[in-house]
């Protein structure tokens, strides 16, 4: 088992900030874990976590975390999100990636130059970056097309 890099301990620490009681429980999770695999992927990284059965569960037994957190990194063209899956009341998985830039991979060091919560984004929010950001034909081999309102 491997420890986390700084990216991803940036990443946990910022999702898992708050004062909810299972956020709590999941900290101390956070802090008994190790990375049990990571692959890394064209556009991001997946991150299988390890957690020993001796940390408390969280009451809820399965959701997600982070679907409403962005970033950019240094070196990418455009944002990327995070999303972090506790399965069975533990820390299971956490996956980061670029939205938008899928024709540059993703950095050997990846570099923040912003990690915040959408809805304090004062750009307009991630729709709007990605139509600023996003080239249709980059996405056109996952089969997913981004486009603005009225848009022909």
């Amino acid at each position: 088992m491997t420890t986390f890099l700084p990216f991803e301990t940036r990443v946990l620490d910022f999702v898992l900030a708050g004062d909810l009681p299972s956020l709590g429980i999941l900290r101390l999770q956070r802090r008994a874990a190790t990375v049990l695999a990571r692959h890394s992927m064209f556009a991001g990284v997946y991150t299988a976590l390890s957690v020993p059965p001796s940390a408390p569960p969280t009451p809820r037994s399965s959701f997600k975390l982070g679907g409403d957190v962005w970033f950019q990194l240094r070196g990418t063209k455009g944002p990327g999100g995070v999303t972090l899956v506790i399965s069975n009341g533990y820390l299971s998985d956490l996956a980061t990636f670029n939205f938008a830039n899928l024709v540059d991979p993703w950095p050997a060091e990846p570099v923040f130059l912003f990690l915040r919560y959408i809805e304090d984004d004062p750009s307009g929010g991630i729709e709007q970056s990605l139509l600023r950001f996003t080239d249709k034909r980059d996405l056109a081999g996952l089969r997913l097309v981004i486009e603005p309102t009225g848009a022909a």
